[in-house]
């Protein structure tokens, strides 16, 4: 095992992140100082050397362990809720063309453990059930058929992005440290939200932000600061369809925020560290924001969440031979939106198995479905 070496610090631009805030460019790419900015499309010769790297090796992966905080607050800015997770991100070096993320219960008696990685086919994640927590709750509500004894379930997208839920907000760590590779390929002018965000909205697409980002001189690969601009709507709350539509239903903003404002502000924190030839921050911060009641001016906006990381711990190990959660023994309750575009907006199934099922699996599941 191998460790890892400090190099360097993250960008000092800070305050210029934050006059963003203060500015109202919906219509324009943002441009971030501090830090050298990119453009949208990264076709420099380093990175594509990298990539090139990337997808023709497969030697190591770097280990990252650590913890994030995270603190929720309301419209007014009371802190309504908080919590402090560990987690352990495995992602192939260069470019973290592969990646796996485990994220702990806060405490060992509340919560599930929670486990998302990639694959050609999609992203897998599986969140394992607290039998003894489940056990009391069946005890007790006995009246309730909707509890099934299941020992966790399991979500499977097409979206090359891990979805962020309550209490288990894999996107703020995916985008610090695994985010390399889907950047280079799909470019950096959209991205759905790296926030708690329903899932079929979620895997739909049609809601993303307006993304700009600037990166380290020394590490060119790694993404320092970024603003995320909200296209001045929303998706609208309340009960979801059945059938992912082909356009989200989305509400506008009251204004002035109906023409956009800034929706959030990512930033590493502290010294690069280095493991494998690639570059890692120590730390990172994810604000989200909401217009503010009653604003005047787009930037008159309120923190409605943040998520700080640390790094505990920084290896190199060989590499994983899959990124896909493993499947425990037992019942698991499944949802598959690998074929949304389908009549179904998700297959949705009991498995006993503890292998993942596969595209053609589930396209055939689904044919059995539409012939009934």
């Amino acid at each position: 095992m191998k460790g890892s070496k400090k190099s360097g610090g993250c960008t000092k631009g800070v305050a210029s992140l934050m006059s963003l805030v203060t500015a109202r460019q919906p219509q324009h790419p943002l441009r971030l100082a501090g830090s050298r900015s990119r453009p949208l499309t990264l076709n420099s010769f380093f990175l594509f050397a990298l990539l090139v790297l990337a997808v023709s090796t497969r030697a190591d992966d770097a280990l990252i362990s650590g913890t994030v905080g995270y603190r929720a607050f309301t419209a007014s800015g009371k802190l309504f809720a908080q919590s402090q997770t560990e987690f352990h991100c495995r992602v192939t070096l260069p470019l973290a063309t592969n990646w796996n993320i485990k994220i702990d219960p806060s405490s060992p008696n509340e919560g599930s453990c929670y486990e998302v990685g990639n694959a050609p086919e999609g992203v897998f994640r599986f969140k394992r059930t607290n039998l003894d927590r489940l056990s009391e709750l069946l005890a007790k509500e006995k009246h309730r058929t909707n509890l099934v004894a299941s020992v966790g379930n399991g979500l499977i997208t097409p979206t090359g992005i891990p979805p962020s839920e309550p209490q288990f907000s894999a996107g703020p760590i995916w985008f610090a440290y695994a985010s390399s590779y889907y950047f280079l390929t799909n470019g950096e002018n959209r991205i759905r939200p790296l926030w708690p965000t329903p899932i079929k909205i979620f895997v739909s697409g049609e809601y993303q932000l307006q993304f700009t980002s600037a990166r380290s001189q020394t590490a060119p690969d790694l993404i320092t600061t970024a603003a995320f601009m909200s296209p001045g709507s929303y998706p609208e709350g309340g009960a979801l369809p059945t059938v992912v539509p082909a356009t989200i239903p989305l509400k506008k903003y009251p204004a002035p925020y109906d023409a956009g404002f800034t929706n959030g502000l990512y930033e590493c924190i502290g010294e690069l560290r280095q493991a494998g030839g690639s570059f890692f921050p120590s730390g990172f911060r994810l604000r989200q924001f909401r217009p503010k009641p009653e604003g005047k001016v787009p930037s008159e906006i309120v923190l409605a969440a943040e998520w700080t990381g640390a790094v505990t711990s920084l290896t190199v190990e060989k590499s994983a031979s899959e990124y896909k959660p493993q499947l425990p023994e037992g019942s698991k309750i499944m949802n598959d939106y690998r074929f949304s575009g389908s009549e179904l907006s998700n297959l949705q199934y009991s498995s006993s198995n503890q292998v993942w099922t596969t595209s053609a699996q589930g396209t055939e599941r689904l044919g059995r479905i539409d012939s009934s």
